[in-house]
């Protein structure tokens, strides 16, 4: 199974897509803007919804409000487009634009 979140400053899509269905994903996906980046929503929104995920791939610029990258009880990779940041949690690796 696969769930994808969109946020911003919050989570404003959940969709969640079946073994069967992943072959379709990119047809089917309806992306979601938010504004700022604050990645505590994404812990927020799982454990409120208690989403309990066996891995997590953050998409981020690494522009983050704050310094709260949020708490995550799964491994997590960041995936992110600003060269100098780094995750304090997790695992992270700078990808070019």
């Amino acid at each position: 199974k696969l769930r994808l979140l969109y946020w911003g400053h919050k989570v404003v899509g959940d969709e969640v897509y079946q073994q069967d269905e992943l072959d379709s994903v990119l047809n089917q996906t309806r992306p979601k803007g938010g504004g700022g980046t604050d990645p505590s929503c994404v812990s927020d929104y799982m454990r409120d919804n208690k989403i309990k995920p066996q891995a997590l791939i953050m998409l981020t610029d690494g522009y983050i409000f704050g310094d709260n990258w949020g708490t995550y009880s799964c491994p997590v990779m960041w995936a992110i487009t600003e060269a100098n940041t780094k995750a304090p949690v997790g695992i992270s690796i700078n990808i070019g634009e």
